[in-house]
């Protein structure tokens, strides 16, 4: 559980506190008040990356060089510190090089507004959700998607530099090896959507009679990812570039066995995406017997008012959820604290 969250020149905070002493924080103010500031230190802390932005160094305030960000959980502090050039770690006031030693240390699943994005978005978009999921569960898949990514550009490389025949025994040691590094990752999505969807199932009930199913698209079939290679070598030859692989991957949502994208409202896809990542955080918190932080960033107005009382009343009586709003919204349980010019009080 998180006890505490200090920022020092974080987006339009010039020095924030925060003590955390409910399962239920919930924190309204206006656009523009901080709010989403508070969730988005909590976010970088736990994978390392802003979910506003992929340039950290943008959560500095306008004026200064840097910013400061401290993290107190039951058992361990979280520091990190963000320049113009990059940002430096530390667990337990020892620092961390490695962002793989890092990342799912402090474990949390966030819902947003941008969410909607799993059903509507690019798969590049897409391959993220899954990608960030996964790494919540199993830390050691930084390392795996590391690799590929590694192997891939190495074998890009060879192509765009021999582009006319990459024949040689090197650039087929390198392709068995993305071969290799492929299969994992193609196995880690598929056993872990196949999780996911025995949850969602069992979720989405709690909101609606219809079902749901998050449909794995593998760019490359596991027991045909040879022959898919072979096939594509002239068009990578071509295009100079890896055509296939688990980087061509998506994901495609079905709401009733539709697609959720084509035949369902946006309020629809909010609670759709909203299901999802409730159903991360079940099946995270299953393997780690433990209670993964919820960030539920302006849930009130992604969910209609029935969802909303179903959402408050029903999930997570025993979860850390931290959320915010712009509305001012009475809770039965947990502290109510209102941002405003640069400070808060709890009300």
């Amino acid at each position: 559980m998180i006890k505490s969250l200090k920022m020092k020149n974080v987006r339009c905070f010039d020095h924030f506190e925060i003590d955390f002493d409910n399962k239920l924080t919930y924190i309204y103010g206006k656009n523009g008040s901080g709010k989403t500031t508070v969730l988005e230190a909590i976010y970088l802390i736990s994978t390392g990356k802003s979910f506003r932005s992929q340039d950290e160094s943008t959560m500095i305030k306008n004026d200064k060089n840097y910013a400061e960000i401290n993290l107190e959980t039951s058992h361990d502090n979280f520091r990190i510190v963000l320049t113009r050039k990059g940002k430096r770690i530390w667990i337990n006031k020892k620092e961390v090089r490695k962002l793989s030693d890092f990342v799912g240390k402090l474990k949390s699943v966030l819902f947003s507004p941008d969410d909607i994005e799993i059903i509507k978005g690019k798969p590049q978009r897409k391959r993220k959700f899954i990608n960030l999921s996964i790494i919540q569960f199993k830390n050691e898949y930084v390392k795996k998607l590391k690799r590929y990514h590694e192997v891939l550009k190495k074998r890009n490389t060879i192509l765009k530099i021999d582009s006319k025949k990459p024949s040689d025994e090197y650039f087929e040691i390198i392709t068995k090896e993305l071969i290799k590094e492929a299969k994992t990752i193609i196995k880690e999505r598929s056993e872990f959507i196949e999780k996911l969807n025995k949850r969602t199932k069992i979720n989405f009930k709690l909101f609606s009679d219809k079902e749901i199913r998050i449909i794995y698209k593998a760019n490359c079939e596991l027991n045909e990812i040879e022959n898919t290679f072979i096939q594509g070598e002239k068009k990578d030859i071509l295009y100079e570039t890896t055509l296939n692989g688990p980087h061509r991957d998506t994901i495609e949502i079905l709401f009733d066995g539709n697609s959720a994208k084509e035949k369902t409202s946006q309020g629809q896809q909010r609670l759709i995406a909203f299901v999802i990542k409730m159903s991360v955080l079940d099946i995270i918190n299953e393997k780690f017997n433990e209670k993964t932080i919820f960030l539920l960033d302006d849930i009130l107005s992604e969910l209609d008012v029935d969802n909303q009382g179903k959402v408050l009343k029903n999930n997570y009586k025993e979860q850390q959820i931290i959320m915010n709003s712009t509305e001012e919204k009475r809770i039965e349980i947990g502290k109510i604290m209102l941002v405003k010019e640069n400070n808060h009080e709890w009300i």
